[in-house]
Parts: structure tokens; C-alpha cells; sequence
């Protein structure tokens, strides 16, 4: 997911997934730990270059 993209995404509210009620205890613990360190990882990742445009530049004559 790019980033423009990721960051549109978590700007939104959204409702916890049905599975998570269906959880433990000691599972929500363990999956909100996992997702906090791919949170950490993906912030303390060094910034990607930006992709190329995708639309040619049009040579003016």
C-alpha cells in the first residue's frame, strides 16, 4: 500500500473485525502486540524514493 494510500486509509474510523470477539484474552494481547511492532517497523522503515509518474511527459515543440 503506498503511502498517500495508507495514510487516507487509517484516517477513517473502522469497526473491529467479528474474529476479534471471538478471541482470548491472552490471543487479543498477542495480535495487538504483533501489530504494534509491523506499526513500528513500517515507521522506522527509511523513507521509499516516490514512484515514477505514470503519465508521459508530453514533449512541447
Amino acid at each position: 500500500m503506498q503511502r498517500p494510500q495508507l495514510e487516507l486509509w487509517s484516517a477513517e474510523p473502522h469497526r473491529t473485525p467479528p474474529v476479534y470477539q471471538q478471541l482470548t484474552p491472552q490471543q487479543r494481547s498477542s495480535l495487538v502486540s504483533h501489530l504494534a511492532q509491523l506499526i513500528l517497523k513500517l515507521v522506522q522503515a527509511p523513507p521509499s524514493t516516490p514512484p515514477p509518474p505514470s503519465t508521459p511527459t508530453q514533449n512541447h515543440e
